[in-house]
């Protein structure tokens, strides 16, 4: 909490210059700086005299809290040592009371903000509840591409050239959402995505191609749409490649997996019906689709 806003700090002050009034109220008092509201001139050794109190001040106000801290914290772990004998509901209470208080003093130690419905962080939005995440990002996102095309759509251009406004403009912001986020996205999403180009393509007028023959390859007489849903199943089905017994370099997070796992190969548990999971890659959701989109293509790169 700010030393402004410390009635106790507020109320030292006020002695202070109180006492600085009384006791040099003299006509020789020289270097006169500001006024204050008490209609008494300040000078430099009052400042200085005032700016040593502040800092005294405020290393006390540091102190205590601290002390505090390291009280309720000691109290904090005896309670929860009581409470794992116990399970009795008093003590739970008293240990939620102590949290309270903790987290007042951290917040003013540290000035840190707890967010109750999310944050933002590098551009993605952090929702509290985690299935409300994907629509947090979603939708904004679809706003944004609305606003970039209804921007490009007062310029006259050729297919090719939306379409390459597509790759340039949109697709960067696209990408960065999907591999981003980390949980699973519906179709209707990737829908929405094709709706959007369409509409921006031609100009809301009917279409004259499918959306699966514009996101063709050049090679299969296609104009290399981004194919969006291909990009996000490649942005999943990539970490397979960190689970490989033979791969050359593992990341950190695949050992953390593994442990967690019990040694278990996410490998084996694509292949294995006993059980069901609803982990988006090793539920085979991801997995069936690339087998069904395989007769096409595997990979979304576009010629």
């Amino acid at each position: 909490v700010s030393l402004i806003k410390d009635s106790g700090f507020i109320k030292l002050i006020s002695d202070e210059i109180q006492f600085y009034k009384q006791t040099n109220n003299r006509e020789d008092t020289t270097l006169i700086i500001l006024t204050t509201k008490y209609n008494f001139p300040l000078t430099d050794a009052m400042k200085a005299y005032l700016r040593r109190r502040t800092i005294s001040y405020a290393s006390f106000k540091k102190k205590a809290a601290n002390k505090n801290i390291i009280t309720l914290e000691a109290k904090l772990k005896a309670l929860e040592a009581v409470h794992s004998h116990t399970k009795d509901r008093v003590t739970l209470n008293k240990i939620v009371k102590v949290k309270y208080k903790l987290n007042v003093l951290y917040n003013r130690k540290w000035e840190f903000r707890w967010s109750v419905n999310g944050l933002r962080y590098l551009g993605i939005q952090i929702t509290s509840d985690y299935t409300k995440m994907v629509r947090a990002n979603m939708e904004p996102m679809f706003e944004r591409i609305k606003m970039e095309f209804g921007r490009w759509s007062r310029v006259r251009l050729t297919i090719w050239g939306k379409i390459s406004c597509v790759k340039m403009m949109t697709a960067p912001m696209i990408f960065y959402i999907l591999s981003n986020i980390g949980l699973h996205i519906l179709d209707k999403y990737f829908k929405d995505l094709d709706f959007l180009m369409r509409q921006f393509l031609w100009d809301s007028s009917p279409h004259h191609l499918s959306i699966k023959k514009l996101q063709a390859s050049a090679k299969q007489g296609g104009f290399s749409l981004p194919n969006f849903q291909w990009y996000y199943w490649v942005m999943n089905v990539k970490q397979l490649r960190a689970w490989l017994p033979t791969a050359p370099v593992k990341p950190i997070w695949s050992h953390i997996e593994m442990e967690v796992n019990g040694g278990i190969s996410p490998w084996r548990e694509l292949f294995d019906t006993s059980h069901k999971t609803t982990h988006p890659i090793i539920a085979k959701i991801l997995w069936f689709k690339l087998h069904r989109a395989g007769r096409r293509a595997l990979s979304p790169v576009a010629d």
